[in-house]
């Protein structure tokens, strides 16, 4: 007899799986995912949002946010209009959440769109007059990760193979794949044009439908090559006024929807980085120049996975050793590569670090060289350094995705325990009082039905083609609950929690996608 997937923990080949099979091994993979569909599975996203908002900001915040709303307002002045910029600033100093599960880059994921669409939706839910919904996306991903900011994913593909979907279309030469966002040069009208031909390419030999051409390239000249965009010398730049714009394309009705802006996480905690390194009273300078309570929170924080594993084995196996301490090191390439603190003498410290053509760093770490570095985009802030700075010390809430919701609630258990050691009780009560496991991602409600009666994710351009998202669509959205939602997500999320657990089964897209018509029909809604 062969045994299932449920006594197994991975899908196999002879025997059809159930939805309940692959959504069990999400659950196995992910402690977030199972608690959450635990708890509020049978909940409307509607309800789910009352208990996501509860947190607010609280009185006894380490350090008070306002230089976090001057930065945001100076930020987005720039790329929206001013009154625009006021508005979205008083929408976050009022009710005070950020998304931050997202990657930074012109987003095609599906999983991470609708992901941002349900928090819009949510936040007009739970105050009517809220017309702006902040993202920060994390910026130090390569342009190749899993959401391919290099390009395009397409997922309406014609022809019965769900295994094909999504389709890569490159933006950036694959030789620019491992630069990170964060140091991604801008696109030029040279790069467009190719894209746009790779398009009529696949119109041409059929694997995507008129509709779909036409609408993609109307993107890539109105939107992509607006000289607004297009004579920016940053790619993260640019993905803000691109994101903005396709975002406008997904409501039929747009006011209907606080408006989405997505700015990059370590731009923002960058120019937060460099106010708080002259306070001496704040979270940072001490964790980075006070030695005890450095020394304190290295220790405590050691084996978080966002944060370093460092030590001895480490300092003699460097496979051993991960993440970064504090900032990670750009190369000439925009690769990002790690840094580890060491001491060079008395009150000297230095991060060393190599790069990934084998060069060495020693950068002084001290505040004018921290400064010079990164306005010379030759440091980035680490998310431990990125989450300290806008949410530990000034309790900007952050929504995140599943990981976030794992290693947040360990890093603020590590810096109560820290802080706690070297007496520093004050910020030890202030950091212990926030809510670190606010969660949303992993949701999808929107799918595109494909022949022989099945279902696969609709990214933004499927939304666009569809000619968005009505009003009712957005009653339907706030309506499904957690639990068919997260089955709407499984396509994107058993890749990213569970790839082990796929192996031994290429037939697992066609499969699922069959089990979410059965299974969601009557639930999602269909484009």
């Amino acid at each position: 007899m062969v045994e299932s997937v449920l006594s197994k923990g991975v899908v196999s080949d002879p025997i059809r799986n159930s939805m309940e099979d692959y959504l069990k091994i999400a659950c196995d993979n992910s402690p977030v995912i199972d608690s959450t569909i635990a708890t509020f599975g049978k909940s409307q996203l509607s309800d789910y949002a009352e208990n996501l908002f509860k947190a607010s900001r609280l009185s006894n915040v380490y350090q008070q946010g306002w230089d976090f709303l001057e930065i945001l307002y100076e930020t987005s002045r720039s790329l929206i209009l001013e009154e625009n910029a006021k508005k979205l600033t008083e929408d976050i100093e009022k009710m005070p959440f950020v998304l931050t599960a997202n990657h930074h880059g012109v987003d095609y994921f599906a999983q991470s769109v609708q992901s941002s669409i349900i928090f819009a939706l949510m936040q007009k839910k739970h105050d009517a007059d809220r017309q702006y919904a902040l993202v920060l996306s994390c910026g130090n991903v390569p342009l190749d990760n899993l959401t391919y900011p290099q390009g395009i994913l397409l997922y309406d593909l014609n022809g019965e193979n769900a295994a094909d979907i999504p389709k890569k279309i490159p933006l950036f030469s694959n030789k620019k794949r491992r630069c990170t966002v964060s140091a991604s040069p801008g696109y030029d009208l040279s790069m467009i044009s190719r894209t746009a031909g790779m398009t009529r390419k696949m119109e041409d030999k059929g694997m995507i439908t008129q509709e779909t051409s036409q609408n993609l390239l109307m993107i890539l000249k109105n939107d992509y090559a607006d000289t607004r965009v297009i004579d920016n010398p940053s790619y993260a730049c640019q993905s803000v006024v691109v994101n903005r714009k396709l975002w406008e394309r997904f409501f039929k009705t747009p006011k209907s929807t606080p408006t989405l802006i997505s700015f990059e996480l370590e731009k923002i905690t960058a120019m937060l980085v460099k106010k708080d390194i002259f306070n001496r009273d704040s979270l940072l300078w001490n964790i980075l120049f006070a030695d005890d309570i450095r020394n304190a929170v290295i220790k405590e924080l050691n084996g978080n996975p966002v944060c370093w594993t460092s030590g001895d084995h480490a300092e003699k196996d460097l496979s051993l050793a991960s993440g970064t301490h504090f900032f990670w090191g750009i190369d000439a390439k925009g690769r990002k590569y790690p840094l580890s603190l060491k001491d060079n003498g008395p009150n000297r410290c230095i991060l060393n670090g190599v790069d990934n053509n084998g060069k060495v760093f020693d950068i002084p770490f001290t505040l004018k060289s921290l400064i010079n570095h990164l306005d010379a985009s030759l440091l980035l802030p680490s998310l431990f350094t990125c989450f300290l700075t806008i949410f530990m010390a000034r309790g900007i809430n952050c929504i995140g995705g599943y990981y976030q919701a794992e290693y947040l609630p360990a890093m603020q258990k590590g810096l109560v325990r820290a802080f706690e050691k070297v007496k520093w009780h004050d910020a030890a009560i202030s950091v212990n009082a926030l809510i670190t496991n606010s969660y949303l991602s992993g949701m999808q409600t929107v799918m595109i039905e494909k022949k022989n009666k099945r279902l696969v994710p609709a990214g933004p351009l499927e939304i666009i083609t569809a000619g968005g998202l009505s009003d009712d669509d957005l009653q339907t959205i706030l309506k499904m609950n957690v639990r068919d939602a997260h089955l709407a997500s499984l396509f994107e999320t058993l890749p990213d929690v569970a790839s082990g657990a796929l192996t031994g089964n290429v037939n697992w897209k066609n499969e699922l996608a069959s089990l979410c018509w059965e299974c969601l029909l009557e639930k999602v809604i269909v484009k």
